[in-house]
């Protein structure tokens, strides 16, 4: 067999043997480049529902039909405050901030400045994973975060999405 057939088999048969699974936990945007969409990502074992690895950020360039692109791919300047520090808790869960988020504190839009991502056996044998981030005294898994830049590039406000822990809509805006 040609080493060229062998490659791709072994690649159409990789993700059969990988337990390995990739999710999307979080998503930041803003309204200027508003279809290019931060995804806070991490990977867990789909077997044992655990994290694999710690939290990463990539770009998805034109969201609707765009190409990734690492974080670590940006400018620095674009870069060092959306750089998520991960801190894992269990194989179970995992914490993680960003600059970003601890100015967002500091601006009494989040009440905690960390995420805490959980991971846990879901309906129908699968993982299911959600945050928790307390905003103004309450738990939710946010979904979403867009900054609304003003003209100088300063935030003018912060829409947060996403849901409470009963299952209910959550969607606010906060102007620092």
């Amino acid at each position: 067999m040609k080493k060229k057939n062998l490659a791709i088999i072994f690649a159409l048969l990789l993700p059969a043997l990988s337990h390995a699974d990739v999710a999307t936990v979080m998503k930041v945007s803003k309204n200027k480049n508003e279809k290019n969409v931060l995804h806070y990502k991490v990977q867990y074992d789909k077997s044992s529902c655990e994290f694999t690895s710690g939290v990463y950020a990539e770009w998805k360039m034109d969201e609707e039909e765009g190409q990734w692109k690492p974080l670590s791919e940006s400018m620095n300047l674009i870069k060092k405050p959306l750089w998520p520090n991960s801190l894992q808790v269990s194989g179970t869960e995992l914490q993680f901030v960003t600059p970003a988020m601890e100015d967002f504190q500091q601006k009494k839009i989040l009440s905690s400045s960390d995420i805490r991502l959980k991971v846990e056996f879901g309906t129908e044998n699968g993982c299911s994973i959600s945050n928790e981030t307390e905003v103004r005294g309450q738990i939710i898994n946010v979904i979403e975060l867009k900054s609304n830049l003003g003209f100088l590039g300063g935030v003018n406000s912060v829409i947060v999405r996403g849901r409470t822990l009963d299952g209910r809509w959550y969607e606010e805006t906060f102007k620092p």
